[in-house]
């Protein structure tokens, strides 16, 4: 069987190298090189097991492991973020793919929040993000910024770099969270910016994604949704990539989506949270709070003894 995927981002880079095992796999994608447009950061320990399975020591690519994530001025013990060199490991990959396009049985959208080839998703919702490279002589935590309609970042990439950016619900919107970032965290008088770009992200989680797989055309990353809904999708990513390459290899297609709606029950629940914040609906949140809290104290962050009052007040002031 032929596969020819489109896309060589993390999910179609990944995928590529597993499927190149049983398969004759080619890829292609629209750019020259790697760039940097997000992404920088992710679970440790979920990543480098993922990546030993093709053979990369993920250790050689982390650039910073951040003591502390403060969101809103509340700081949480960190317990599995970093924050790794996403170009160098995609040049890095690239070097062993066979790139090119040729007609194939079957054909994987791996084009990510464009979702080139698979059919449009009804009632989408991407949001517009702008991102900058810059220099900052701050203590190397993480720090986020959230309102309900967007939320603002900035990663440290070792070496005084920081990742800097926001993504909201229109470019106006992006542009106010970046500032007030910029403000509440001291962010204003860095000496300078490396490089910048504007993107887009997908908050939507997969169950609103669909279709996964149209004529022989198959989904895979945050084409079908796999987003943490609080930025993350690398491990999104590489396991639904892992997914689909089991789902292929042991030729139980039919099964795929139904082994990525189980696999990401925990970003239904992250984006139904969410959801309820942006909509106001108070007791929704107070319902949800402690099913999400478990997720991301097992994956991110251990939170401090008073967040629950903070949520509170938080909650209320909205």
């Amino acid at each position: 069987m032929r596969i020819q995927i489109y896309g060589a981002g993390i999910a179609g880079s990944f995928l590529h190298i597993l499927l190149s095992r049983d398969f004759k796999t080619y890829v292609k994608d629209v750019r020259k090189e790697p760039d940097c447009i997000c992404a920088w950061g992710t679970i440790y320990q979920e990543a480098r097991e993922l990546y030993r399975e093709i053979g990369v020591n993920f250790d050689e690519y982390i650039l910073a492991r951040p003591r502390h994530i403060i969101i809103n001025n509340i700081m949480l013990r960190n317990v599995g973020f970093v924050t790794f060199d996403r170009r160098r490991l995609l040049h890095d990959l690239w070097s062993q793919l066979r790139f090119g396009e040729k007609e194939a049985d079957i054909v994987i959208d791996a084009t990510g929040y464009e979702r080139a080839l698979l059919p449009k998703v009804a009632e989408d919702n991407l949001y517009p993000t702008i991102q900058f490279l810059e220099k900052h002589n701050i203590e190397e935590d993480v720090f986020i910024y959230i309102r309900r309609v967007g939320y603002a970042w900035a990663f440290p990439l070792g070496n005084h770099i920081w990742h800097v950016g926001a993504g909201g619900k229109n470019i106006s919107i992006t542009k106010r969270l970046l500032k007030d970032l910029r403000r509440k965290y001291e962010f204003d008088n860095g000496t300078g910016s490396v490089c910048s770009c504007r993107g887009w992200v997908r908050l939507l989680p997969p169950s609103r994604c669909k279709p996964f797989i149209y004529e022989n055309i198959v989904g895979v990353g945050e084409a079908i949704g796999c987003v943490s809904s609080f930025g993350e999708g690398n491990i999104p990513a590489l396991r639904s990539a892992q997914i689909l390459y089991e789902s292929l290899r042991e030729d139980r297609l039919e099964k795929y989506e139904e082994r990525i709606l189980r696999e990401f029950k925990w970003i239904e629940m992250e984006h139904k949270f969410v959801n309820r914040i942006q909509r106001g609906r108070k007791m929704a949140v107070l319902h949800l709070l402690p099913i999400v809290l478990y997720i991301e104290s097992r994956r991110i962050a251990k939170p401090p003894r008073d967040l629950f009052r903070h949520l509170m007040s938080y909650l209320m002031k909205r």
